[in-house]
């Protein structure tokens, strides 16, 4: 199990929108989106917050992975999983 590695921990909240952001792989207003579609509450409120994450037709593939606390492995374990 990856908890036992010495080098893995939980992920926090926002972490891999975050690093996804910074590595240029989101622009804010996806991010935004993404937040906007993970809170949203009802269909009309995720068609709209789902539009600002697609851009042209690329899109985030796994909305909200954040949310579900995954087990984030640094760089380190990369070559080993």
């Amino acid at each position: 199990m990856l908890s036992r590695l010495p080098f893995c921990r939980p992920a926090e909240p926002g972490e891999f929108t975050r690093r996804a952001y910074e590595g240029g792989r989101l622009d804010l207003t996806q991010v935004e989106g993404l937040k906007d579609l993970i809170d949203a509450e009802t269909e009309g409120q995720r068609r709209m917050a789902l539009r600002s994450v697609v851009v042209g037709k690329t899109a985030v593939s796994v909305p909200g992975v954040d949310s579900l606390g995954l087990t984030h492995c640094t760089g380190y374990n990369k070559g080993s999983i």
